[in-house]
């Protein structure tokens, strides 16, 4: 008897879980703008302070969230590293550009990169 309610158990499960639904993932709100850089760095360059560096100051600037910092994946790209930060809103970032943490990484650290692009997008 225990052997068939195990089973039963089992089965039930199993159903349930092939007739999940799976959600969408959630939009982002109307107004957030992800601020997204991709680049590389200079040969001689050691580009794990740089990073961890950023990975520590990002995060004390207002109305910044999701903040991503690392190596790009992709093959399809010539980039081999990455931030990416979405704000709350179209201020939260002209506030960031003009932060001294901000300021402070770009003239730091910006002579230590080539060959970058910068992408804002807007959620609509």
């Amino acid at each position: 008897m225990k052997r068939l309610y195990l089973t039963c158990a089992a089965l039930f499960l199993l159903l349930a879980l092939m007739g999940a639904r799976q959600t969408a993932p959630a939009k982002a709100p109307k107004g957030v703008l992800r601020h997204t850089v991709a680049f590389n760095f200079k040969s001689e360059v050691s580009q794990e302070k740089i990073l961890a560096d950023a990975r520590a100051t990002l995060p004390t600037i207002a109305g910044a969230t999701n903040i991503i910092v690392g190596t790009q994946t992709s093959t399809w790209t010539k980039y081999k590293y990455g931030i990416s930060i979405d704000f709350v809103n179209k201020d939260a970032k002209e506030a960031y550009a003009k932060s001294p943490q901000s300021k402070r990484l770009h003239e730091q650290y910006k002579t230590f990169t080539e060959d970058e692009v910068v992408i804002d997008i807007l959620s609509e």
